[in-house]
């Protein structure tokens, strides 16, 4: 059971925005690669059960069905870059953050400002959210999450939309 519960959070997370990412050739920077796949597979997930729930066919078949799928794709995609090591890509990414700190430093004093303000806003931002929010367990025990979210997903679950959703994006129970 562990196993597959892994390997729904590598669906969920990674494997068919991974996918895209690849196909539309955004994939030129390690940490580029990983935001758009997380991103885009959350949304391509929401897409795929509302398909499914549609047309009455989300179970538990259909989605191994298509996660095989993804699967091959990706062995597929893969399979030219297969002896290719991560350091290189790495590398790229280090190098861009490197030439952006550079571009800061190197610019007209207003522009050098406002990207330092940026930048430092950004870093501030993820410190908050850590000290705040990282080792909180709140979020699981709160109203939404009890009292509405866990019945949608089960809705979404039980190959039916859900009801009295008053607006609520569905993006978070449907995946």
């Amino acid at each position: 059971m562990l196993i597959l519960g892994m390997l729904s959070v590598l669906q969920i997370c990674f494997l068919p925005g991974y996918l895209a990412v690849r196909a539309l050739r955004m994939d030129d920077g390690a940490i580029k690669a990983w935001v758009l796949s997380f991103t885009m597979s959350l949304v391509i997930n929401h897409l795929f059960v509302f398909a499914l729930v549609t047309f009455h066919v989300y179970y538990s078949s259909t989605v191994y069905f298509i996660f095989g799928i993804e699967l091959a794709i990706l062995a597929w995609m893969q399979y030219a870059r297969l002896g290719m090591p991560a350091a290189p890509l790495l590398a790229e990414d280090w190098q861009r953050v490197r030439n952006l700190l550079t571009q800061l430093d190197e610019s007209e004093p207003p522009t050098r400002w406002v990207g330092r303000i940026i930048l430092s806003t950004a870093v501030v931002t993820f410190l908050i959210y850590l000290l705040r929010f990282g080792g909180s367990s709140h979020i699981f025990s709160a109203f939404d999450a009890v009292v509405s979210l866990n019945r949608w997903a089960v809705d979404w679950h039980n190959n039916q939309f859900p009801t009295n959703t008053h607006e609520y994006p569905q993006l978070l129970p449907s995946n």
